[in-house]
């Protein structure tokens, strides 16, 4: 499955609707991200700054409390999800990774 279906997936999945989703993506479409319920759209390259203020954003609009469980980082790309787990671990997240939809879904099931 592509990142656009599974956006559509986890969103449409009553155990897993109300969980922020910030997509990162080479396709800059936007309107589409929002149409299927990302609550935060990033076009690659993205600055470490720009990925931390759209965890910041989804944080705050959920009473600004640190997340209960862990940021689930779905990137099929290692280098780029070890990049993007390291920087949010730094910032004293708790992290789960996925290479795909299907382990992503499993995680959160």
């Amino acid at each position: 499955a592509n990142g656009w279906e599974v956006l559509l997936q986890l969103k449409n999945d009553a155990r897993t609707a109300s969980v922020p989703i910030i997509v990162v993506t080479i396709v800059d479409q936007p309107g589409m991200g929002a149409a299927l319920g990302a609550d935060e759209y990033l076009v690659k390259p993205v600055q470490r700054s720009a990925l931390l203020a759209a965890v910041q954003r989804c944080l705050v609009r959920r009473g600004g409390a640190p997340p209960e469980r862990p940021i689930l980082v779905i990137e099929d790309d290692t280098p780029t999800r070890e990049i993007i787990t390291e920087l949010l671990t730094e910032q004293g997240y708790a992290v789960a990774t996925a290479a795909d939809g299907a382990e992503a879904r499993a995680q959160v099931a």
